[in-house]
């Protein structure tokens, strides 16, 4: 599953140059100088492109590939009806409501789909940020960025897979992750990690199933399981809601 990350087959630019034109309303020579057509990285829904803006910066381009939200879809629909084929087949699988917790993954990836969520993601870290020596969140440019496409400032670094021995977090990162959970009340559940001015105790982010060591249900499935004549025992943790 790692080389969905970046290493996936990559698409011809020609057919990514029409979605970034449709999201800027403008033609690419009126707003970059440079635009490689190499893709930097290749992941499953997009792909990052380097380029050079008119006043100079260095940007990275994601955008989104085409036709990924139908594909997307098709495949979402042939899963709820093998999870529905599941519930009927096999009785024990009821308990479990594979139906909710697939409905609880697909609201995830459709949200994915919508780079806003990213960059109201990615700009809330900026100003959480903002003061800290230590971190730096890239620049978005938010007039540059829509449903399909966002530009960031490009950065260079080691890809964190990749760092050896002489890399570690250090003080100042593993500050800055408890300051992100315990200040601000941040998660990672799915791909999102809240919505703006989400306070702490907002709602059930997740359930912990403590009959299986490291397992895990949603909150939908959460409300079936105590419904369910045979319940299992669960610990809620109160997180940020992300809808």
């Amino acid at each position: 599953l790692k080389s969905l990350q970046d290493q996936v087959n990559p698409l011809p630019f020609s057919e990514l140059k029409g979605v970034i034109e449709a999201e800027l309303g403008e033609a690419l020579g009126e707003v970059f100088v440079e635009l490689n057509e190499a893709p930097l990285a290749c992941a499953s829904i997009a792909q990052v492109h380097t380029a050079r803006l008119l006043n100079n910066d260095e940007v990275v381009v994601k955008i989104q590939r085409p036709h990924i939200r139908a594909t997307i879809e098709a495949d979402l629909s042939i899963l709820h009806f093998l999870a529905r084929q599941a519930i009927e087949a096999i009785p024990e699988a009821e308990a479990f409501r594979p139906d909710l917790i697939l409905s609880e993954f697909e609201r995830a990836i459709i949200k994915e789909l919508d780079f806003h969520f990213e960059a109201r993601n990615l700009a809330r870290f900026a100003r959480h940020f903002d003061e800290w020596e230590t971190v730096h969140i890239p620049k978005l440019y938010a007039e540059l960025s829509g449903e399909r496409v966002m530009v960031m400032e490009r950065l260079y670094g080691t890809k964190i897979t990749e760092a050896g021995a002489g890399f570690g977090l250090g003080h100042g990162g593993y500050f800055a992750i408890n300051s992100l959970r315990m200040e601000k009340g941040y998660r990672h559940w799915g791909h999102d990690i809240g919505e703006e001015d989400t306070p702490f105790d907002a709602g059930l982010g997740f359930a912990v199933a403590m009959d299986k060591p490291g397992g895990f249900i949603g909150r939908e499935a959460l409300m079936a399981q105590r419904a369910a004549p045979q319940r299992r025992r669960i610990v809620q943790l109160r997180l940020p809601m992300a809808d």
